[in-house]
């Protein structure tokens, strides 16, 4: 698994979602999109802290990807910033390169960022890459 991102959702005081809260709600709402309870429950406890696993179907509906959140800890955004790091499709011919991953990463923001964006922007995505910073909500 590679680190990919850092995620930080942060929702106004009248809709208080957390992070994770917010991802599950969006992969019930979103097709394709899919939460993985007892994988998450597992990554949780393998991490020990708050995480979820999000699985979507890519590469033209032929593998499944997981993605997989935790919170950061002492990130300067506090409990909202979470890790985003891809799991490797299950019997994969080969591992994802850079540009793969990427890809995957930025379909993630986009639909999440689109979802967000139906609920009436109940959260905003900031998200973070080494010297890039995208403030865009």
């Amino acid at each position: 698994m590679d680190l990919i991102l850092d995620v930080a959702l942060t929702s106004p005081d009248e809709a208080p979602l957390t992070p994770l809260e917010a991802l599950r709600d969006f992969a019930y709402a979103s097709p394709g999109w899919h939460y993985l309870e007892d994988a998450s429950r597992h990554y949780a406890e393998e991490k020990g802290r708050d995480a979820c696993i999000l699985r979507h179907h890519v590469l033209g509906g032929s593998t499944d990807v997981d993605l997989a959140f935790a919170r950061r800890p002492a990130s300067p955004r506090g409990d909202a910033a979470l890790h985003l790091t891809v799991i490797e499709p299950e019997g994969a011919e080969r591992p994802f390169d850079a540009e793969e991953r990427d890809e995957v990463a930025r379909h993630f923001v986009e639909h999440l960022r689109a979802h967000l964006d139906r609920q009436g922007q109940h959260a905003e995505v900031h998200v973070e890459r080494g010297e890039m910073v995208d403030e865009s909500s």
